[in-house]
């Protein structure tokens, strides 16, 4: 069962001796676990060569990493749905919510009835896409995240029953944030997303300093801030998973994470992260020769948390700018609101604050989501649940693989005219009404609201095909079930 500790340091059984070698003093010793170390000291960027001998064969090694992920026991092409960005559309289709002057789609405001025999039913139409889509993107989130959260719970069962280590809390999440001067000489750097690249490993080595090498996670890079969604700011948002793997490589064993750091070392810490961007990004890279980087960190004692976080992880880039928009002034504006702290550090309460941005930053925003290459993975598995292993650690936990077709489309309901608008959601459902045409000023005409029990609702909106995807789950189902109430 996880359970959170009643005393931190009580179950303080990682000895942090990775962290003593980075410079930051524990006040207890207990037994080691062979933490790889890494120096914070600055180095310029990496390089790698290739012997003249023995020329590079860029087809043979596409080849060669192709078949590893192809492997049967779990890789890239198994776990698509965490990798893959944004998809395969037109970038200038994408703008359109500029070139319409910000009219956003209507997905999951129109709902259509739907018949098979005798049934009937209803759902919302959507297009599909999981970015630029501010109601598709966010049903796209909710069910990579479902899907993370299924198998890291899992896996806390898993490593219980196959490996007996107790875990004491639902992980770790870490905040590692840049300056956005940082950001800015990211944006107009030729290797862009080279840089965004050299940030995830800068974020992936953090944690394997801090916390031991054989910690394990998933990260996700945000592209702007919530005070201003239009401009560069980006940041690494990581969970750590709450075992990690000791000892030397074919004889692992597995211990419990440590999901606190010791009060005053929090400074430590970021003066490694502080390191690890010279390191990774080069002495090139502006406002990263501080001593200290911002990075926040917290525990997450609840599974309700643990699934925030994910959702978190997994949510769209324009997720902010969407959720904040408000709409357009008399001048063509953007109203956006959000809560911050308008007096600085230290105020006492969050207070709403609404910015107004024109066309052009807008515009910004969208391309850089627009400009992202196919191939470049937003959200990243690491460790031992990387795409290479998560197959090999899943199994040894006593997970087993299965696959998911519930969210595919079903060609045998057959659409029915007319769209229904949601007057309200009730208890048991939701109350529609039927559009029945438009008055002689061009105002709709709706018919009487009737309700819709919750067995005839399709939420899952029409024209987004998460389809047929592999999961991981443990087949003592029984109490799967009954304690994380999942089918």
């Amino acid at each position: 069962m996880v359970r959170a500790p009643v005393n931190p340091n009580k179950h303080n059984i990682d000895d942090g001796s990775a962290v003593r070698r980075a410079g930051i003093d524990t006040p207890t010793r207990q037994r080691g676990d062979g933490d790889a170390t890494s120096s914070s000291k600055p180095s310029e960027l990496r390089t790698f060569s290739y012997s003249p001998k023995k020329p590079f064969n860029r087809r043979k090694y596409w080849r060669r990493k192709t078949a590893r992920m192809k492997s049967p026991d779990g890789g890239y092409l198994e776990h698509w749905q965490y990798y893959n960005s944004i998809e395969q559309q037109d970038g200038s289709q994408n703008l359109r919510y500029v070139s319409s002057g910000y009219d956003s789609p209507a997905c999951g405001l129109w709902w259509w009835a739907e018949t098979k025999g005798g049934d009937v039913r209803y759902r919302a139409k959507g297009c599909g896409d999981r970015i630029f889509c501010p109601a598709c993107c966010v049903y796209h989130r909710d069910v990579m995240a479902q899907d993370a959260s299924r198998t890291l719970l899992g896996a806390m069962w898993g490593i219980e029953a196959n490996r007996g280590i107790s875990p004491k809390s639902y992980g770790l999440k870490l905040i590692c944030t840049i300056p956005k001067i940082t950001s800015e000489w990211i944006e107009n750097h030729p290797d862009r997303y080279d840089c965004l690249g050299s940030l995830f490993r800068a974020a992936a080595d953090l944690s394997k300093t801090v916390w031991g090498a054989g910690v394990a996670g998933v990260m996700g890079m945000d592209f702007a801030g919530a005070s201003d969604p239009t401009a560069a700011h980006y940041h690494v948002n990581v969970y750590l998973f709450p075992a990690k793997r000791v000892g030397k490589p074919l004889s692992y064993e597995w211990d419990n994470l440590r999901t606190w750091i010791e009060h005053g070392d929090i400074g430590k810490v970021q003066e490694i992260w502080a390191a690890k961007l010279r390191e990774y990004l080069g002495s090139e890279a502006p406002g990263i020769d501080r001593d200290k980087a911002v990075l926040h960190y917290g525990g997450i004692r609840t599974e309700q948390r643990m699934r925030f976080w994910l959702r978190y992880l997994f949510r769209s880039p324009l997720f902010d700018l969407w959720k904040g928009w408000g709409g357009r002034t008399e001048a063509g504006a953007v109203r956006y609101s959000f809560k911050g702290y308008p007096g600085g550090e230290g105020a006492p309460a969050l207070s709403p604050t609404v910015l107004q941005f024109g066309k052009a930053a807008i515009t910004r925003a969208l391309d850089r989501v627009a400009e992202m290459p196919k191939k470049f993975k937003r959200i990243r598995w690491f460790g031992a649940l990387s795409d290479g292993q998560r197959g090999k650690t899943l199994k040894d936990f006593g997970l087993t693989k299965c696959t998911d077709d519930e969210l595919a489309e079903d060609d045998s309901w057959q659409h029915v005219e007319g769209i229904h608008q949601v007057v309200s959601y009730t208890d048991t459902g939701m109350k529609l009404k039927l559009k029945l045409g438009t008055d002689e000023f061009g105002q709709n005409l709706w018919g009487d609201a009737f309700e819709v029990l919750d067995p005839d609702v399709e939420y899952k909106p029409q024209g987004v095909p998460v389809g047929k995807r592999e999961r991981w789950r443990l087949e003592k189902r029984d109490f799967w079930e009954a304690d994380f109430g999942i089918t």
